[in-house]
């Protein structure tokens, strides 16, 4: 199969990441692009540590913000 007949995976994030990115991209607030925004919208919103994944892991966030997120189920111990 050529690479081009490829579809690109939607890029694996935590769970809880997931919901937040979610909620701002459905809330149409900002681009996003805009990572930084996401980031302070993550925190207005009160979810800390959620802002702290998106600012720790840019390539990610832009992987997906272009390929698309797909939850990943919490691991527990």
């Amino acid at each position: 199969m050529s690479e081009r007949n490829v579809k690109p995976e939607p890029v694996p994030i935590p769970e809880n990441v997931y919901r937040v990115i979610d909620a701002i991209r459905r809330s149409g607030v900002t681009n996003m692009l805009d990572r930084p925004m996401v980031t302070e919208i993550a925190r207005q919103m009160g979810f800390q540590d959620e802002a702290q994944w998106i600012e720790q892991h840019p390539d990610i966030y832009a992987n997906g913000v272009f390929l698309g997120f797909s939850p990943m189920p919490e691991r527990r111990p």
